[in-house]
């Protein structure tokens, strides 16, 4: 279609109403000015001239609005026709930019949501890899410290039956002490027993619970071929140490005293024991530490790697509320009245309140937890000049 340009003689016959247009504006503004001077003066009750004046004012001014309408319709028409000439054609372009805009919400939001459910399966991924490794250096632990509770009683058996020995029974318990001393038994390592099924305890434990019978298995496997001798060093060399003390304490008794070594021996023992603890405490906590931080950055670099294959196209989130059912809406009216300050009004309609709770998804993350309500999330790509953009 062509487009009819405007003639000189259109312009000149427009710019003439316009100059006509002005001139009733400023004869009605200076009557205007008169009548309400001549209103004020008489106050609220105007007179019967003075309201006759004003009457014909207004019924002349509604006559020249018409008539100053009428005069400059031609031509503001035929220049919405021009204008819509040039809107044809843009909203064709736009009608182009709406159908690929479309295709790439529609990416964006399959996307957004593969991104957020494969974000569920690192965060599992992740919670389970934290669950082996921390739930395996508790039944390590449990393990270790059940056999350290069997090796401690033993040796304080040992102090014991020397503290408690007599004259008449030394030479014997002095036999003991010398006697051979056998590795821990099989039977006694296989009831000791780790468990970290209790979910208040181990909360991590849900994320894997079919495989920690076998994480208790693993925390002991191989270990007893090194318990086994390390008890025997152990109490051997205990043995050995009270051994030692046996003169000592045969005159202790000659003289009816107290063993003043059982004591000291003692209290060593329980301090050795609990730095013992504390550094195997310590060793655990950083080789968990260590693991985890593997585990993270195994989660992260594999993110990395399906990240680059995703387009560039950031998504502006924004939510829509279905409402299923009647009651639905008396759950937004209620959000509406605790979480927005402003009044209600006859202005302020259900769909304002609707507005208000999508809007507020959006700001917030809150929303309406009911079963007759739906929110439907929607996804926007945004669109970036490049350099390669004609």
């Amino acid at each position: 279609m062509e487009l009819q340009i405007i003639t000189p003689q259109e312009i000149q016959s427009a710019s003439q109403v316009l100059s006509t247009t002005k001139s009733w504006v400023a004869a009605y503004q200076k009557k205007e000015a008169i009548l309400i001077a001549i209103a004020d003066k008489e106050g609220i009750k105007l007179s019967v001239d003075t309201d006759s004046a004003i009457n014909d004012f207004l019924a002349s001014l509604k006559k020249a609005t018409k008539n100053a309408n009428d005069a400059r319709s031609p031509f503001t028409r035929r220049l919405d026709e021009i204008k819509g000439y040039f809107t044809a054609e843009e909203n064709l372009l736009k009608g182009l930019e709406n159908k690929l805009q479309g295709k790439r919400d529609a990416s964006v939001k399959a996307y957004t949501q593969e991104k957020a459910e494969q974000a569920r399966k690192d965060q599992l991924k992740l919670d389970q890899a934290k669950a082996r490794i921390e739930l395996f250096a508790e039944a390590e632990a449990q393990i270790r410290n059940q056999y350290a509770a069997i090796l401690a009683t033993d040796k304080q058996r040992l102090l014991e039956a020397f503290e408690e020995a007599t004259l008449e029974n030394i030479t014997i318990l002095e036999d003991v002490f010398k006697a051979d001393v056998l590795p821990l038994s099989k039977d006694i390592w296989d009831s000791l027993k780790a468990d970290i099924s209790n979910p208040l305890l181990y909360p991590l434990a849900s994320t894997i619970t079919d495989e920690l019978e076998d994480i208790c298995n693993r925390a002991k496997e191989g270990k007893f071929e090194k318990v086994a001798p390390h008890y025997q060093s152990e109490i051997k060399n205990y043995a050995d140490h009270l051994l030692s003390l046996i003169p000592e304490r045969r005159a202790e008794l000659e003289e009816g005293k107290a063993s003043a070594a059982a004591e000291e021996l003692r209290k060593e023992q329980e301090a050795a024991a609990q730095l013992q603890q504390q550094q195997s405490e310590e060793r655990q906590a950083e080789q968990v530490k260590t693991q985890i931080g593997a585990a993270v950055i195994d989660v992260k670099i594999e993110q990395a790697h399906r990240g680059l294959s995703i387009p560039k196209a950031s998504a502006i989130e924004s939510y829509g509320i279905e409402v299923l059912e009647q009651a639905g809406w008396s759950e937004i009216f209620k959000f509406y009245t605790t979480h927005c300050d402003k009044d209600i009004t006859e202005k302020t309609t259900m769909n304002t309140m609707k507005l208000f709770a999508e809007a507020e998804a959006k700001r917030s993350g809150t929303i309406i937890e009911s079963a007759y309500l739906h929110y439907e999330p929607k996804y926007k790509a945004l669109t970036r000049n490049t350099k390669k953009a004609a």
